[in-house]
């Protein structure tokens, strides 16, 4: 569907204080609210979240005309929630011919994917100075990227096609080295939802119906250890091309919502301590045990009113982001407590929103929920305005 691009979550929680009396108080029941709304001059489609001396900011390669498109990255400052503001950007050397960008923060260094006519890369930005972003290497890496995760002094980066891992050496930021890759043993072909977390020394990976646990301990040779499926899962073929001359059925909202969030596909994954939370469309929210990576099991799951998409987690608080069809399509932020995993529970009341449907997504940093769709960012105050402090 031309035109559909990302929406995208940044999620941070407030704990809950103590009160005069050394009492401690019950935390606030979560309210989400929109709080503050910023538009870019392209479509989206990568962020990253993060602070720099202090102050809040959200990373974003935006995108500009159609494909291949000139490609720009842009440092949004959210200090203040209720007014984003620019503070500085860096146009992309090289038009993108795949909108998907990963990119991560580590101290001052920007990571970010760019899928290049003639090559895929891995930037490497100094953001030190966030008025004057700078780019001080990249490396090639033969494949075109689709997303990228950063633990320790490594990167690894999904290319396509899907289930392909490349692992990046980054301890001199200055200059990034190859230092191995992993193709996963079950991936589906073509462009799937993979999506992937890093927690230690192990990588957790979600395409299809099933969830790959790595361990990267070695970047230099990854190995697989563990996986689970959906038993809701149904593997289905792929939709072969349109024939000249031969009408196809149009494409209804259903279809649409069908296409973002297959049956029982798994589409995002947060990690936290033993514990993996899965979006995972039709099938809610799902909560693995993943204390022993080799055999995750799953200990409880939720449903919940529209098809979770992403997911975040922060303490005992997961934020899921879901999408549905209701005259047009909503998505809907929503908050799940799960102090006790073996039951988690939906609180609070929900923040829906409207936008075109693409691949959203969620990642946590700072206070706030930051939803990002097409161009807009809405800014989310997950307790409400001024019921977190």
């Amino acid at each position: 569907m031309r035109g559909l691009i990302s929406a995208l979550l940044v999620v941070g929680l407030v704990l809950g204080s103590v009160s005069c009396a050394g009492e401690p108080e019950l935390p606030p029941e979560p309210s989400p609210e929109v709080v503050g709304q910023w538009e870019s001059e392209g479509v989206i489609c990568g962020y990253a979240a993060g602070e720099l001396d202090g102050r809040s900011y959200l990373f974003l390669k935006t995108m500009q005309g159609g494909l291949p498109a000139a490609a720009t990255l842009r440092v949004l400052d959210v200090s203040d929630p209720t007014a984003p503001v620019e503070a500085g950007s860096l146009e992309v050397s090289g038009a993108t011919v795949m909108p998907p960008a990963g990119l991560a923060l580590s101290g001052d260094i920007l990571y970010v994917t760019h899928a290049g006519q003639e090559q895929g890369e891995l930037l490497v930005v100094d953001v030190s100075d966030a008025a004057s972003p700078e780019q001080v290497a990249f490396l090639s890496l033969g494949h075109a990227p689709t997303g990228l995760v950063q633990s320790g002094n490594h990167v690894c980066i999904a290319v396509f096609p899907a289930g392909w891992l490349v692992f990046a050496d980054v301890t001199d930021p200055e200059s990034p080295q190859q230092a191995g890759e992993l193709r996963l043993s079950r991936t589906r072909p073509g462009v799937s939802h993979q999506r992937m977390v890093c927690s230690g020394s192990m990588l957790y990976v979600v395409d299809g119906g099933r969830l790959d646990i790595v361990d990267v301990s070695s970047p230099s040779s990854p190995q697989e250890v563990g996986f689970y499926v959906n038993p809701d899962w149904e593997e289905t073929e792929d939709v072969p091309a349109p024939q000249d001359g031969v009408k196809t059925k149009k494409v209804t909202p259903s279809d649409a919502v069908d296409m973002l969030a297959p049956p029982g596909a798994l589409l995002d994954v947060a990690v936290s301590g033993q514990h993996a939370y899965i979006a995972a469309g039709t099938s809610g929210l799902i909560l693995l045990d993943i204390s022993d990576p080799a055999a995750p099991r799953q200990v409880a799951q939720i449903e919940v009113p529209e098809r979770p998409t992403h997911v975040v987690v922060s303490g005992s608080l997961v934020c899921l982001l879901g999408i549905d069809w209701v005259e047009e399509f909503t998505f809907h932020i929503r908050v799940v407590d799960v102090s006790d995993p073996l039951a988690p529970q939906l609180v609070g009341s929900s923040v829906e929103f409207t936008a075109l449907p693409a691949n959203q997504a969620i990642v946590y940093g700072g206070d706030f929920v930051y939803a990002i769709s097409m161009g807009s960012v809405r800014v989310i105050d997950v307790y409400g305005s001024g019921n977190g402090e």
